[in-house]
């Protein structure tokens, strides 16, 4: 599977279950950890593909940082382009990616979200009924108008559509429930343990798992331990609920059998307005790949690959 995911601002989105209304079955084929424009995007395509989905959201509404934003969703040879007599295609948007970000970010997943960014941006469109305006906004490191615009220039378009399509597709969104760790069993990722009113529960998953928490623009700490620049006197947009949880519990099962990978990330700042690439970061890589924070202004937080963990 492959998501692209994003970010965005406004009023609450549709259906999603507290955790006192849930069910007693915790069982899932996938459970997916974090219910922002990524998790959303993976729960109806994992449901389009016949799976039973749990999503769990640590907050009392879902959207994450995707409900916090414009929305706006850089896509490369898009139709509000043709229709303008613009000029771009995958390679310049490579190029363009890689350029912003000082050339350090891994250049197979860059490749992976130029080349997919276009069929994302359709899908949400047609096929999970996000509607976008009529024109496109021009952001730093662009070198042309690529950026779409959803309805508003608000993310709460993007996530009342996904939260619907998913809730529609049969997957169970439980908010005020937060994942705290990783269940590894024979090598293989088979769960969630979770906080609900002060109780572990755990969650099952009969196929894999699935991270999509995004950054840690939210906590202070985990920014420092990697940039000490980065300290309380940068102010970050992000929502509260990026605070890194999904990359300590990834990092955690590191030793069961999961191997190493390097990605770049970066914080959104109130005092720039970009993304700034300032460290690498160790992450589980097989065979799970966390989301990556792009080093320039094309929207957190895209998911640019994500695998079941766990899965055959």
């Amino acid at each position: 599977f492959m998501v692209v995911g994003m970010t965005g601002c406004g009023s609450t989105p549709a259906d999603q279950t507290d955790n006192n209304d849930q069910s007693n079955e915790n069982t899932a084929d996938v459970i997916i950890i974090g219910a922002g424009g990524a998790g959303l995007s993976a729960a109806i395509t994992a449901a389009e593909n016949g799976a039973s989905v749990i999503v769990l959201e640590k907050l009392g509404i879902v959207g994450g940082n995707t409900l916090l934003s414009g929305g706006e969703f850089a896509a490369p040879g898009n139709w509000v382009q043709k229709e303008q007599g613009i000029t771009d295609d995958v390679e310049t948007f490579y190029n363009d990616i890689m350029k912003g970000g000082d050339n350090i970010a891994d250049p197979e997943l860059v490749r992976v979200l130029a080349e997919n960014a276009l069929d994302a941006a359709m899908w949400w469109k047609d096929e999970c009924g996000v509607v976008f305006e009529d024109y496109m906004l021009f952001f730093g490191g662009h070198s042309v108008e690529r950026s779409l615009v959803p309805l508003n220039a608000s993310g709460a378009e993007i996530v009342s559509k996904l939260s619907a399509k998913a809730t529609d597709m049969g997957a169970q969104i439980i908010t005020n429930t937060a994942a705290t760790e990783l269940v590894v069993t024979d090598g293989k990722v088979t769960g969630v343990k979770a906080t609900q009113n002060g109780e572990e529960v755990l969650f099952t998953a009969n196929k894999g798992v699935i991270i999509t928490t995004g950054g840690f623009g939210s906590n202070i700490d985990m920014r420092v331990k990697y940039n000490a620049e980065m300290d309380d006197a940068i102010l970050s947009t992000c929502s509260a609920g990026a605070t890194g949880d999904g990359i300590v519990m990834a990092e955690a099962v590191v030793g069961h059998g999961f191997d190493l990978m390097w990605e770049v990330n970066g914080i959104h700042t109130l005092q720039t307005g970009v993304f700034h690439p300032f460290f690498g970061e160790a992450f589980a890589e097989v065979p799970v790949q966390i989301p990556l924070n792009l080093a320039f202004h094309s929207y957190r937080p895209f998911t640019l690959c994500f695998q079941f963990l766990g899965s055959n």
